[in-house]
């Protein structure tokens, strides 16, 4: 187990992964900032949204800083297993995977009533029929993202999580 605040330490005092946040930072602000500068002369965006371009990164740039610096040296390896189990579960499996089925789901009964009129569908399934489908969509989400994550032994590029056990 790792302890709080055992970070290895390059030749310059940096933390080892500092070098790697900076470049990926300095790479993900000038892409951004490309995109906003296209959108502006094509007349996509205002000046407001251009100019507010830099304070958008400056905040991304400070947040992801943070996140590293937790995940690297503060947090034991068990606490950033843990996280690892959530961020599949919930954030791939719930928001992701439960997301694209209940929109499969949608798809499918429009497909099978309206196009090859397999059978009709019933007049409230319009008002109630996609929120009784939300829940069974969800539910199947989550399981896939957990079995995935098993899978791949809660290990994420990422977060450098240890192989769960």
């Amino acid at each position: 187990m790792k302890a709080s605040g055992t970070s290895q330490v390059g030749r310059n005092g940096k933390p080892s992964w500092w070098r790697r946040f900076w470049i990926g930072s300095a790479i993900v602000a000038v892409a951004i900032s490309i995109v906003q500068y296209i959108l502006y002369w094509k007349g996509l965006i205002g000046v407001r949204s251009l100019l507010s371009t830099p304070l958008i990164i400056l905040g991304g740039i400070g947040l992801g800083y943070i996140v590293e610096h937790v995940k690297h040296e503060v947090i034991s390896e068990e606490t950033l297993l843990t996280v690892s189990k959530i961020v599949y579960t919930v954030g791939l499996g719930t928001c992701v995977f439960g997301f694209l089925t209940w929109i499969f789901v949608a798809l499918s009964v429009q497909f099978f009533t309206e196009t090859l009129h397999l059978f009709t569908r019933p007049r409230w399934w319009d008002q109630y029929g996609m929120l009784l489908a939300m829940p069974p969509s969800y539910a199947f989400g989550t399981y896939l993202g957990y079995r995935l994550g098993k899978r791949l032994g809660f290990k994420s590029r990422w977060l450098n999580v240890p192989q769960a056990e």
